[in-house]
């Protein structure tokens, strides 16, 4: 009887035991990403937006860092084998056609499925998207985001944190990012005082 109590005991210790192991293992897995990054999430209005330098289809730069105190920028990230995106496009256009004039909006695209820049150009041509499409190589800045659906619309103000998320479309997106996008024109000074204008200065 005591023998098969320890034995009983022994079982169980071994079953905590794994199960512990288990435990940390499933926890470690569904941390990282692929690539050995730690996850990440969709970020939420008032965190400051993760900087990136990215390449358009033309081979042109682009880095956020240097907008901020500019402008207010409309971050779309997309897949060019989304059907959701491919139906979306004409409102990603029009939203850009509204605010092209206005010095302070950007509006870029970001797409980490394209093989190339070429098939990037062809996808801009094919869908009349006339904003920068920026090559996002392996969608590393795409898993930062944690833009996990596409596409996913991320508002940046010109300090340089979220004003607004929007993941996936539905009838009423185009609509609640426009009134996103002029509050934040609205809101937002075009540029930071002059020092000699500011308290205990000049």
């Amino acid at each position: 009887m005591r023998v098969l109590l320890a034995v009983l005991v022994l079982l169980l210790l071994v079953a905590a035991s794994m199960g512990t192991w288990w435990n940390i293992s499933a926890t470690s897995a569904s941390e990282e990403q692929p690539g050995g990054s730690a996850a990440v999430r969709t970020p939420n209005v008032g965190d400051r937006a993760m900087a990136f330098k990215l390449r358009d289809a033309a081979g042109r730069s682009y880095s956020l860092t240097d907008l901020q105190d500019k402008k207010v920028v409309l971050l779309s990230f997309a897949s060019v084998t989304c059907p959701v995106c491919k139906e979306s496009a004409p409102a990603h256009q029009r939203i850009y056609e509204k605010f092209r004039g206005n010095a302070e909006f950007a509006m870029w695209g970001l797409y980490g499925n394209a093989p190339d820049r070429k098939a990037l150009r062809k996808y801009a041509r094919d869908n009349k998207l006339r904003y920068p499409l920026l090559l996002d190589q392996k969608a590393k800045v795409r898993a930062a985001y944690g833009a996990e659906e596409t596409p996913t619309l991320v508002l940046v103000g010109k300090d340089g944190k979220v004003r607004a998320v929007f993941s996936g479309w539905s009838d009423d997106t185009e609509k609640l990012l426009i009134a996103q996008i002029e509050d934040a024109l609205a809101s937002e000074p075009t540029a930071p005082p002059p020092a000699e204008l500011m308290p205990g200065r000049g």
